[in-house]
């Protein structure tokens, strides 16, 4: 059951109510809210993207350190240098005294890696030493040039060679040993021993086994070449089937079925010889593997004359 109000009471309730919603109106014009949406809405959505901007700051400044190649270092030698090439080394920071240019033991020029074994390829260091930081592996065919700089250690002296590349920007210097570095002739020598000599150390073979037959050939060399002082050490550098090398001037060359490469460094007869590197031919017949020809390449003591070019 209602209780109906008073002409008065009912007067002053809606003043009342007057009253209120006009503060209410006044309460919201002050705070410049909007009544429509929701405010956490609007700021709902800025979040993410505040988050977004930080994770790619956080990815950007990850990405140097990722692909940075200069602070990476192993044992035994300095860091590698990356696509800028790896330039010479300050003369404060190489080990041993430094020689440099006709003060050095070894001419400047184009040098050839020797009594490299053929499963093997010459390690070219960032700084002289064999605790020194590997820079390459050198392949046989690979181009080396003496700068004149030289470094004397205890195990022998050490020579800086520049590595040819197509950028010279990119260009490589690093430290091979001398026992492991020559300069080749271009042409076979032409002395008139030389094809007996090649007839005499021939007399070798056949046998089944091919390699067999090229040390046999080698050890004919040293007995031939056989002094009072140091004999020649050897070691087979190069093999390859289907041999075809032919004396022209692009070098040694004779036909055959396999071809054997041997480097002679030492004891030679000639001081303007190091040594030499013996290219020896085989053919298969019934019997086995026999030399098909013998031809000599020089590897220089004093360097190469510019327009022969032949020893000095």
């Amino acid at each position: 059951m209602y209780r109906r109000l008073s002409p008065a009471r009912t007067t002053a309730a809606l003043s009342l109510i007057t009253i209120l919603g006009l503060t209410a109106c006044n309460a919201d014009e002050e705070d410049g809210s909007s009544p429509e949406p929701d405010p956490a809405g609007e700021t709902a959505e800025p979040e993410p993207e505040e988050d977004l901007e930080d994770q790619n700051g956080e990815a950007e400044e990850e990405e140097p350190a990722a692909e940075d190649p200069e602070g990476d270092e192993q044992d035994g030698g300095e860091s590698v240098e990356g696509a800028d090439g790896q330039q010479p080394v300050d003369e404060a920071d190489l080990p041993g005294e430094l020689v440099e240019g006709d003060a050095g033991e070894y001419p400047a020029g184009l040098y050839s890696p020797i009594l490299v074994p053929a499963d093997t390829e010459l390690l070219v260091r960032t700084t002289p030493g064999q605790d020194a930081e590997i820079l390459l592996e050198s392949a046989g065919a690979m181009a080396m040039e003496h700068t004149g700089r030289e470094v004397q250690l205890e195990d022998g002296v050490w020579l800086e060679m520049e590595i040819a590349e197509e950028d010279p920007a990119h260009a490589l210097f690093g430290w091979v040993h001398s026992d492991y570095a020559g300069q080749l002739a271009e042409l076979p020598s032409e002395e008139t021993d030389q094809a007996e000599l090649a007839e005499r150390i021939s007399d070798a073979g056949p046998a089944e086994d091919p390699e067999a037959v090229v040390h046999e050939v080698a050890e004919n060399y040293i007995s031939a070449h056989a002094t009072d002082g140091s004999s020649p050490e050897y070691e087979i550098v190069h093999v390859s089937e289907g041999g075809d090398v032919s004396i022209d001037e692009d070098g040694p060359s004779l036909e055959g079925d396999v071809e054997y490469q041997v480097d002679m460094v030492g004891g030679m007869m000639d001081d303007s010889l190091r040594g030499q590197r013996i290219h020896i031919t085989l053919e298969e017949t019934e019997q086995g593997f026999a030399p098909a020809g013998v031809a000599f390449q020089s590897i220089c003591a004093r360097g190469l004359d510019e327009e022969t070019p032949e020893c000095l």
